[in-house]
């Protein structure tokens, strides 16, 4: 007799919320540059390019002029985004600038002081490299599974393409890396932020 599959339940999701938002990237693009001439930055998972310290200290802080929309559009994703997910909602209480040039990555990391975290993607000219998320049951995984194709259940490590206005969020402790830009003359410009309660 021949079996059916009843129902099925995807247990435990790793749920990264997207939409695309409408801002003027130049003009954010020129800040983190101009945070970069003036030595504004630091190094945590980045290998390479320039990485701006935190530009938020406390949610009730005022940030520059050039984020204040992004960083309104961000809070109010979050809040549709929080209310799918029915948790208590969150606000971005950090924020930081990314400007990755050729060969310029970041290791695989989480943001684990942040209930959700995110990227926005204000320059991304041709393969400056994507978001890869990596599988939370990796270290379980039997690596001896004969796959017959790749999908979301079955790999351990899933990308997301960066591209110019993309917003992403994500929970905190999911693990993810941002490949190599290997665009030799143009740089990859992000954002990055948590948020938490």
């Amino acid at each position: 007799m021949r079996t059916e599959i009843k129902q099925f339940h995807d247990l435990f999701a790793s749920p990264v919320f997207e939409t695309n938002l409408k801002l003027d990237n130049e003009k954010i693009k020129n800040y983190f540059y101009s945070l970069e001439e003036r030595g504004f930055g630091r190094i945590v998972s980045n290998i390479g390019g320039f990485q701006s310290m935190d530009l938020i200290s406390h949610p009730e802080d005022k940030p520059q002029e050039e984020i204040q929309d992004l960083l309104n559009d961000i809070n109010s994703f979050a809040s549709d985004v929080c209310k799918m997910l029915e948790i208590h909602s969150v606000r971005v209480y950090h924020m930081w600038g990314n400007i990755n040039r050729y060969r310029d990555f970041n290791w695989p990391h989480t943001h684990s002081d942040s209930i959700l975290s995110g990227v926005y993607y204000v320059k991304t000219p041709s393969n400056c490299g994507n978001i890869e998320f990596e599988n939370p049951a990796l270290s379980g995984m039997n690596r001896s599974v004969n796959v017959i194709g790749l999908n979301r259940h079955n790999s351990g490590n899933w990308w997301l393409p960066s591209q110019e206005g993309k917003l992403y969020i994500f929970p905190g402790w999911f693990r993810h890396a941002v490949k190599p830009n290997l665009n030799k003359t143009e740089d990859r410009v992000s954002v990055s932020f948590n948020l938490f309660h």
